[in-house]
């Protein structure tokens, strides 16, 4: 995701660190669950054979007990690689908006197609990114006149532009308020 003109804040980091840890616990899950199942299927076939060979009899009904078991292990194991899965999708998002929020700190106003070409991704990735930017952050839907693609923009709200690392999002609101107050006093001749 490095791209020249683009400085990242670093924010995205965590979520990438928690995102690879996710998909590092799915595969380990995924690859445990189906070996128990494998198991657990030899299990109950020596079960099953010693059971017609020999009746139930403790053996029989004990490795039928433990095969049962350890199957359901397995399957445990499989629901929780795709629990793990969706997690690390979901925290690759989060890292994924925060860098798509740097480039609109850099570059300003930008389209699905700005965004792709400027993270290296999928159009299709950065239009569900930017989609879903103003539910997350401060982040407006801008329709450019001038614009001839016709494609809508998403750019930071003023609020979120003045918001530094650390600032509540009330001292952000006010820097705004006062950076806005200051440029149209100046535009009066005021200030």
């Amino acid at each position: 995701m490095e791209r020249p003109g683009v400085v990242k804040s670093g924010r995205e980091r965590p979520y990438l660190v928690r995102a690879g840890e996710h998909r590092r616990d799915a595969a380990v899950s995924n690859v445990a669950g189906i070996v128990a199942i494998t198991i657990a299927a030899f299990m109950a076939m020596i079960s099953l054979f010693w059971i017609f060979a020999f009746g139930l009899g403790f053996f029989g009904g004990t490795g039928l007990g433990v095969a049962i078991f350890v199957a359901l292990m397995g399957f445990y194991g499989v629901g929780n690689s795709k629990k793990n899965t969706r997690l690390a999708s979901e925290q690759m998002g989060e890292a994924l908006s925060l860098v798509a929020m740097d480039v609109m700190r850099a570059r300003g106003p930008v389209t699905s197609k700005q965004l792709a070409e400027q993270m290296g991704i999928p159009e299709e990735t950065a239009e569900k990114i930017l989609t879903v930017l103003p539910a997350k952050f401060r982040v407006e839907t801008v329709v450019d006149e001038r614009a001839t693609d016709g494609l809508l923009r998403y750019r930071i709200s003023d609020e979120a532009a003045y918001q530094q690392p650390g600032m509540s999002e009330e001292d952000a609101e006010k820097a705004a308020f006062d950076a806005k107050l200051a440029a149209a006093m100046r535009a009066k001749g005021q200030g």
